[in-house]
């Protein structure tokens, strides 16, 4: 009986010992899979990230190259005799390009700031504006000067 006891004893361990090992084996495996998944993920979102910033960058270059080529046309135009109401038409409109995409530059940065809150988003872009407009007025009385007929 002592033999047969040692046998199945040995033999219950044993089984335990498997069921055990197959267990670690399974969870480590199961956390390889995680962790692979996870680092796939992250090169996905790390990909998507560098191609967003990277069309964001062309855009706003395109965007500077036309407020760039809006304001060398302005200036050109002090060549020409325009109605009041044109010239004041075309620095307006120029400096209305200007505002917004200082406020399509600005907003990640506003949106941190302001944890996304429409009241605060709505202080930061009346600041902009302020702080835009004695240049719109100063460059609203110099071009107006150039660009109206003179009587």
């Amino acid at each position: 009986m002592y033999e047969l006891y040692i046998q199945m004893r040995d033999s219950i361990k044993n089984e335990e010992t498997q069921k055990a090992t197959i267990r670690q084996q399974t969870k480590y495996e199961f956390e390889k899979a995680m962790l692979i998944q996870e680092q796939e993920e992250n090169e996905k979102q790390r990909i998507l990230n560098e191609k967003l910033k990277r069309r964001d960058n062309l855009q706003y270059s395109i965007v500077l190259i036309c407020l760039l080529v809006i304001g060398v046309l302005v200036a050109m135009l002090g060549r020409l005799s325009l109605p009041v109401r044109m010239a004041e038409g075309i620095i307006f409109f120029s400096f209305l390009i200007l505002f917004e995409f200082l406020l399509v530059l600005a907003d990640p940065y506003i949106e941190n700031w302001s944890g996304g809150a429409p009241g605060f988003k709505l202080l930061f872009n009346a600041g902009i504006a302020a702080l835009i407009f004695p240049l719109h007025s100063l460059f609203e009385s110099k071009l107006k000067g150039r660009l109206v007929k003179k009587n």
